[in-house]
């Protein structure tokens, strides 16, 4: 925001704050929803104008911060949380089969389908323009890439991280890093390194006399680097249980992971960090996990058993019998051997026939509850 306040001084726009808020503002009163474009990194906003009648909602193209909106009651009402909407009736406490379908392959909530009937994500890089004679809608641009993947080299791949380390530290409040013992966390501190910045505290959850106490590694990697280190020691009846319920309890969308992440954050709080840098997502984007490596060998045996004739039906009937790992597998050697369907043969949690007996059977059961809203204060850098 910086370099984009610079450019309206210029232009002898005048501004009374140092706040990237205010910059927001300025460039959307001047250009609209095309002000959009000139943005670089996560958000999710709402404007009304009271000159126009008109409210703007927009999300980042990643969709990194989440934004609801439902007009389930006649008009529109929008949130950065869906307790807020079911807390102020503005929806009714139904769940989608749809959606919880997706949590219980998944063990998430899909980004783009709510668990909450009639409650709408704003699709991630997109805004809406709301006046009270009907509304329109737009995409941002495309995220410009500097580098094609067939002719990327590994100093360009490091130029990008350190750039993009860099910039997540510009803020107005101290910023934080989680550090454990991984090389996602570490290659953030290095890279911080690297650049010549001030390190920011970097901070790590210890299990002591446990196996996955990751403290002593941590300790090492922040001395090595010279970064101001925070250690907390989690005692595991004391505090590990009552957070985990205040977890479950705060948490607007389940999830089957995430409490660690909670935890992480908590402490950080503790010290007075609101802004903290996160190595999530590393092994998504450099395929760290083993299922990445194991997902085209199960592509090519699907293809090599679809060669045999009776083969796959073979296979299936088998797995079947062989407990959950085996019904997923019988899936899929019983259709076609996409990258798609094999991902899912390794990442979902329960197969598709499971699924669906734990929705019939818990049809008359299933209640939703309406928690009074919480906004968090914490907002990790992704």
């Amino acid at each position: 925001f910086k370099e984009l306040r610079t450019q309206l001084e210029n232009q002898d726009e005048p501004f009374q704050t140092q706040s990237d808020t205010e910059l927001l503002l300025v460039l959307l009163a001047r250009e609209g929803p095309s002000a959009l474009s000139k943005l670089r990194g996560m958000f999710a906003l709402a404007l009304w104008d009271a000159q126009e009648n008109k409210l703007l909602l927009a999300r980042d193209s990643f969709g990194i911060k989440p934004l609801y909106h439902t007009t389930q009651s006649g008009s529109l009402a929008f949130a950065s949380e869906i307790r807020p909407l079911l807390a102020g009736d503005w929806v009714s406490a139904e769940l989608s089969p749809e959606a919880l379908f997706y949590y219980l392959q998944n063990g998430s909530a899909s980004p783009d389908l709510p668990l909450i009937a009639g409650v709408q994500a704003l699709p991630a890089g997109t805004w809406l323009e709301w006046t009270p004679t009907g509304q329109r809608s737009g995409k941002l641009p495309p995220i410009p890439l500097d580098h094609q993947s067939p002719t990327a080299t590994v100093q360009d791949f490091r130029q990008t991280l350190l750039d993009s380390a860099q910039i997540h530290l510009t803020s107005d409040v101290p910023v934080g890093l989680f550090l454990s013992s991984g090389v996602d966390s570490a290659s953030l501190l290095a890279a911080l390194r690297a650049s010549g910045q001030q390190l920011p505290t970097s901070l790590t959850l210890s299990f002591p006399g446990t196996a996955w106490d990751e403290a002593p590694e941590a300790s090492y990697l922040a001395s090595h680097f010279g970064s101001p280190h925070i250690i907390r020691s989690l005692d595991p009846e004391q505090e590990i249980i009552p957070w985990f319920q205040h977890h479950l309890q705060n948490s607007d969308l389940p999830s089957i992971d995430g409490f660690n992440v909670y935890c992480i954050s908590k402490v950080s709080r503790e010290h007075g960090f609101k802004v903290a840098l996160s190595g999530l997502g590393g092994d998504e984007l450099l395929g760290g996990y083993p299922s990445f490596h194991r997902v085209p060998h199960l592509v090519r045996a699907g293809r090599l058993l679809q060669a045999l004739p009776g083969m796959q039906s073979c296979l299936s009937s088998v797995f079947t019998l062989t407990g959950s790992r085996g019904q997923r597998l019988a899936e899929f050697f019983s259709g076609p051997p996409t990258s798609n369907r094999a991902m899912h043969t390794y990442r979902c949690i329960f197969p598709d026939n499971v699924v669906s007996t734990l929705l019939k059977s818990g049809e008359s059961r299933l209640q939703v509850s309406t928690p009074p809203a919480c906004g968090s204060n914490f907002h990790p850098h992704q």
